[in-house]
Parts: C-alpha cells; sequence; structure tokens
C-alpha cells in the first residue's frame, strides 16, 4: 500500500469518527431537550394542581363560614360541600385524560 492510499485512508477513518462522534452529540442535544420539555410541563401541571388545591380549599373555608354565619342553611350547605367534591372528581378526570 502506498502512501497516498494510506493517508486517503487515514482522512476517511477520522472523517466517519467526526461523523459518529457529530451524530452522538446530536442525540445526547435532542434528548436534554426532550427531558427539559417534560421537566417544565410536569413543573406547570404542579403548579396548576397546587393552584386548584388552594382554590378549592378556599371555597371550603367560604363555606363553612357562612354555615357558622347562617346555622339555617346548614344543609343547603353541605349540599353545596357534595356538589363541590363532585365537580372536583369530574374536574380531575378530565384534567388525567388531557395528559
Amino acid at each position: 500500500m502506498d502512501h497516498k492510499t494510506f493517508s486517503l485512508i487515514q482522512r476517511e477513518i477520522k472523517k466517519e469518527i467526526e461523523r459518529r462522534k457529530t451524530g452522538k452529540e446530536m442525540l445526547d442535544y435532542k434528548r436534554k431537550q426532550e427531558e427539559e420539555l417534560t421537566k417544565r410541563m410536569l413543573e406547570e401541571r404542579n403548579r396548576e394542581k397546587a393552584e386548584d388545591r388552594a382554590a378549592r380549599e378556599r371555597i371550603k373555608q367560604q363555606i363553612a363560614l357562612v354555615s357558622l354565619k347562617f346555622p339555617d342553611i346548614r344543609e343547603t350547605v353541605f349540599l353545596c360541600t357534595v356538589a363541590l367534591d363532585y365537580y372536583q372528581t369530574v374536574h380531575t378526570k378530565i384534567d388525567f385524560s388531557d395528559s
């Protein structure tokens, strides 16, 4: 094998090594991007759930306050609480089906 052929083979090997390295770097980059997107989506979902829990808690506290101020409507308040719990269950099911 002459020097010219040997140099050509070495260049082709270097090109192939570089091509593989570049491919691996691209795969790593894409994987990291997907992980970051998944992380952001999970954080957003957790934030929304926390906001929903806080809103439901505020509503329950308001219902309890009304119930204490107006004892004669306790049954109505109880029914509102049941309706709120039912809404939460249905809303949660809808929320999970979207993800």
